[in-house]
């Protein structure tokens, strides 16, 4: 009874210490943090958030990256949209109506 007590506590001793995968990877990165795990210069990434190409949070002028979302960004061929779908069919129903729209013709005849 008690060799299935001291295992049963280091197995709960080693769960404890070792993170779960999820949690390791919603790690905190800074731009050069970023670049180095992407094998990309510091000024490609720039241009990539300010493209919108890539998963950022920005803090006043500081850009972050989590480690989860740049490796979900990785795998899924390298596609990110900041817009959301109520944003975006926001903007095609704005375009249709524009198009749609002319100018007032004159009515008043002379």
């Amino acid at each position: 009874m008690k060799e299935k007590l001291d295992q049963l506590l280091s197995r709960l001793d080693s769960m404890a210490v070792q993170p779960s995968k999820a949690e390791d990877n919603h790690v905190l990165l800074n731009l050069n943090e970023a670049a180095a795990m992407l094998g990309k210069a510091n000024s490609t990434i720039y241009c990539m958030t300010s493209d919108g190409r890539i998963p950022y949070h920005k803090t006043g002028n500081k850009l972050y990256f989590f480690k989860d979302e740049l490796l979900k960004w990785i795998e899924s061929g390298g596609l990110f949209s900041t817009t959301s779908s109520n944003e975006t069919d926001f903007k095609e129903h704005l375009k249709m109506m524009q198009s749609g729209k002319g100018r007032k013709r004159n009515t008043l005849v002379d």
